[in-house]
């Protein structure tokens, strides 16, 4: 059997009535027509998965069968979850709904040996396309907790999702599905560019439209909008004025989702690459990782448009596609990644390090350790019994900064004892002073750029270095 194919082009204004309609089955037998069933050549391999009938059994094993009758509905446009679905039999249509401008539009049918599913059951996303039965027939539900379960235990099957639903959803960026969250604002706003970024860096399916422009004078006529409402973001069930990265992600379900009594093993403030390694590190060694980021997903490196100096990219690579890779790995290994997520405050006196964030939202993360670019930070919070301005308590919270080997002058003597040298740094009036907790700038509120907050298990090893 083979599994499902690609989804069509964008299709041109004027055409929804009757759009091009992917339909996929058997031995990867792909047609794109007006008129169901005429053939056409299929398309890219990346898109359009073959699995063996082996393969497709395997998969199958993970989920729930269930029977469908023609007109049921798979999921909606809501949906705060959907299962990964596998059609063993019968048909399923994909359905953009109808904005305010424009009728729904299939945008894709998958038949037996298909399954149903893209990026956004690895992001969290809720659905925004429709799942409609034409078919009677037989499916396998397969639960979030199972698809976790598959990911990790089948890493043949998990590559084939993992290019599909990535393949997938960049079709969808070009085709009707767009229209579902249609941004209108200012060409020249930097509150309509922030939008716009976050959307780009989410690999949101959306639309942009220039207030200036006919299109979008249109949709503001159509929602209604002033000028005084922009940005807005249109979906077609709510209108966001004066919209904000903030406002976006939780109406899509990317912003954090608290769960009452929930204790995540690793928590990540900062997604840039230090952070998105972090990520992929702690995730693929079975750590409920949870990533956050206060404006989106790959910090201050997404936006750069040539990166050559990083390890295993000899010709260099742009800051967008370094981070979009390493969030897709992440992604992989199941680490929640939610942004925009402010962080303010850090607690740790409680029996659970607890980070608060902007929302008053608190998330508790096991263990005692706080680590940035792979070394301790200071506390926030002095320890019991330990004096601040004490040895023994300075050096427990200090910075582990490495000692380096004295340097001995031009023809002997006696070493010259650098910064970096433990007598060195004593012997200078005052200490260390860069790295006193007494300092004032440690008693401010403000966090690192880059805080890893984790519980490491008796059976996990350091990578480097020794435990503080």
């Amino acid at each position: 059997m083979a599994a499902a194919g690609t989804l069509p082009p964008a299709m041109p204004p004027g055409r929804s009535d009757s759009p091009a309609v992917l339909r996929c089955h058997g031995e990867g037998a792909d047609t794109m027509t007006d008129e169901p069933g005429a053939p056409v050549p299929s398309g890219d391999a990346a898109e359009v998965p073959q699995l063996t009938a082996e393969q497709f059994a395997r998969l199958a094993a993970y989920g729930v069968a269930q029977e469908v009758r023609s007109q049921d509905i798979v999921f909606r446009p809501g949906d705060p979850a959907y299962d990964l679905i596998v059609i063993e039999a019968g048909w399923i249509e994909i359905v953009s709904p109808a904005s305010r401008d424009e009728p729904e539009a299939v945008v894709a049918a998958y038949g037996p040996g298909g399954f149903l599913g893209e990026l956004n059951l690895l992001t969290g996303q809720t659905a925004y396309l429709t799942a409609r039965v034409t078919q009677a027939g037989r499916i396998y539900r397969i639960s979030h907790e199972r698809f976790r379960q598959l990911m990790a235990e089948d890493p043949e099957i998990s590559d084939v999702l993992l290019r599909t639903f990535l393949a997938r959803r960049d079709r969808l960026r070009d085709s009707p599905a767009a229209r579902g969250i249609e941004i209108v604002g200012s060409g020249i706003s930097a509150d309509a560019l922030a939008l716009r970024t976050y959307a780009a860096r989410q690999r949101l399916p959306h639309l942009w439209l220039d207030a200036d422009s006919a299109a979008g004078r249109a949709l503001m006529r159509l929602a209604p909008l002033a000028a005084a409402d922009l940005p807005a973001v249109v979906t077609p069930d709510r209108v966001l004025r004066q919209a904000s990265p903030a406002q976006l992600a939780a109406a899509l379900g990317l912003s954090y989702r608290p769960t009452a009594g929930k204790v995540v093993d690793l928590t990540i403030i900062g997604s840039g690459p230090a952070g998105l390694a972090a990520a992929v590190y702690g995730a693929s060694e079975g750590l409920d990782t949870l990533l956050l980021d206060a404006t989106g997903v790959g910090g201050q490196a997404a936006a750069s448009s040539r990166i050559e100096n990083y390890l295993g990219f000899p010709s260099g690579l742009s800051g967008h596609d370094l981070t979009q890779r390493a969030a897709l790995q992440a992604l992989k290994f199941g680490a929640q990644l939610s942004s925009p997520c402010r962080v303010t405050t850090l607690d740790t006196a409680a029996e659970h390090l607890r980070v608060g964030l902007a929302d008053g939202t608190g998330i508790s993360t096991r263990g005692r350790q706080l680590r940035r670019a792979g070394r301790a930070v200071p506390r926030l919070a002095r320890e019991p019994g330990h004096p601040r301005n004490s040895r023994a308590g300075r050096r427990r919270r200090d910075v582990r900064v490495p000692p380096r080997s004295p340097a001995r002058p031009p023809g002997g003597g006696r070493p010259r004892l650098g910064r970096g040298h433990r007598a060195g740094r004593n012997d200078r009036p005052g200490g260390d002073h860069h790295h006193r907790l007494g300092r004032p700038q440690h008693r401010r509120a403000a966090l690192p750029r880059a805080v890893l907050l984790h519980w490491r298990r008796p059976s996990h090893r350091v990578a480097a270095g020794r435990d503080p």
